[in-house]
């Protein structure tokens, strides 16, 4: 299933669309962005829903994000996410 949503806020320039997924980057420092938004996103998105999701950026045109993630999400048994919790501290 493909979920679309299209930003028309502004453009995300080439270098902050390497890093926007990256924990704790943010463009709003001292403004009250954590940085945490996109990387919670992401992981939810690949790890927890075995999804995909994919940025588009065009000045002048906006923001868009296409989340593809399968009609069922893949089974974690409790025995991996805990090998998961203790290699990725």
């Amino acid at each position: 299933m493909d979920i679309y949503t299209n930003l028309f806020t502004g453009s995300i320039s080439d270098a902050d669309q390497k890093r926007v997924f990256d924990p704790f980057f943010t463009t709003k420092l001292g403004q009250g962005g954590s940085g945490l938004g996109m990387h919670i996103v992401y992981n939810l998105v690949t790890d927890v829903l075995g999804g995909e999701i994919r940025l588009q950026s065009t000045p002048g045109a906006g923001t868009s994000f296409t989340l593809r993630i399968p009609l069922v999400a893949p089974h974690i048994s409790p025995e991996s996410r805990e090998t998961d919790l203790i290699t990725n501290v």
